[in-house]
């Protein structure tokens, strides 16, 4: 998993000086948020014109009389942010008072793949339980080419008789699964 640490402006000038960011143009950049604060830097980050991501899903919650159905990020304390990353957007980003950080790996902000991203999102909105899944272990990859994932990539896995399709963010290292249709066309 990526180093999550905060660094201010002047760390991130001194690091960076010397070397390019290591995508060009905008890209998908994971950010790191403080507990319960996924909704307030989300309305904030949209209000500067910023496209972000914070996939949800559905749960049932028990209260002491009935329960109650909640809408959870996917990825507890995560979003995602499309911007391209120059000093300026970083330090708009950084600087929120709900930010921790945008996720790194050895000091450069490392995008997050825009295919992965699209999965994500086709999986939360088709509709099926999306399930948290507990690591990736290396599996067989496929593209769902027809049914209700159509175009989405993920690595296929097998539980108790049940195929699922698991897709990764391997720089937040979670990953999801959702079950798949026995008619859902898959190619390798």
């Amino acid at each position: 998993m990526a180093k999550t640490t905060r660094k201010g402006l002047n760390e991130f000038m001194m690091e960076t000086a010397d070397r390019p960011f290591a995508d060009e143009g905008p890209a998908w950049y994971a950010v790191h948020t403080r507990n319960q604060h996924e909704a307030l830097v989300e309305s904030d980050l949209q209000a500067r014109g910023l496209e972000v991501v914070v996939p949800r899903i559905t749960v049932r919650s028990r209260r002491r009389d009935r329960f109650k159905l909640l809408e959870i990020p996917l990825f507890s304390c995560y979003m995602f942010v499309s911007t391209e990353m120059d000093l300026e957007n970083y330090n708009a980003i950084v600087r929120h008072r709900g930010v921790v950080c945008i996720v790194r790996t050895k000091g450069y902000c490392i995008p997050v793949p825009a295919e992965t991203i699209s999965s994500i999102r086709s999986m939360v909105e088709c509709g099926k339980a999306v399930y948290p899944w507990p690591g990736l272990a290396p599996g067989r990859r496929v593209r769902v080419v027809a049914g209700f994932l159509a175009g989405v990539t993920g690595t296929l896995r097998r539980k108790s008789g049940k195929r699922f399709l698991a897709v990764g963010v391997e720089l937040i290292g979670q990953f999801v699964a959702v079950e798949l249709d026995k008619e859902v066309d898959l190619v390798s």
